[in-house]
């Protein structure tokens, strides 16, 4: 997702997007980084049982939904760059059943 989004800040950067869209883009960015950063951190394994980091994962996975779909990056790219968007974009769905699933785990496991 970060390298995702990094994409779609660098064509955001070259068209010229806001200033707005590319700060919350790259505090989603730091966001995830210190994700990783604590889950590298815990012994191994005990990141994956973690509920608080899965949902914290989630919450990071649907901002940058949010920022992507939004028509900003989009707006001034060239007809290329809009086309392998369009085509590309389904890839966000990719393991999107499982995250669902795990974020639902994570949900009963705080609130049995």
């Amino acid at each position: 997702m970060g390298a995702l989004l990094g994409y779609v800040a660098a064509v955001a950067s070259r068209t010229g997007a806001a200033r707005a869209w590319l700060e919350e883009a790259l505090a989603v960015v730091i966001a995830l980084e210190a994700l990783e950063a604590a889950a590298r951190a815990r012994p191994d394994g005990a990141a994956l049982g973690d509920p608080s980091l899965h949902l914290a994962l989630a919450g990071a996975i649907a901002a940058v939904r949010d920022l992507v779909a939004r028509d900003t990056p989009w707006a001034a790219a060239d007809t290329a760059t809009r086309q392998r968007w369009e085509r590309d974009r389904r890839l966000l769905d990719v393991a999107g059943t499982a995250r669902h699933k795990r974020a639902e785990a994570a949900w009963r496991r705080l609130r049995p």
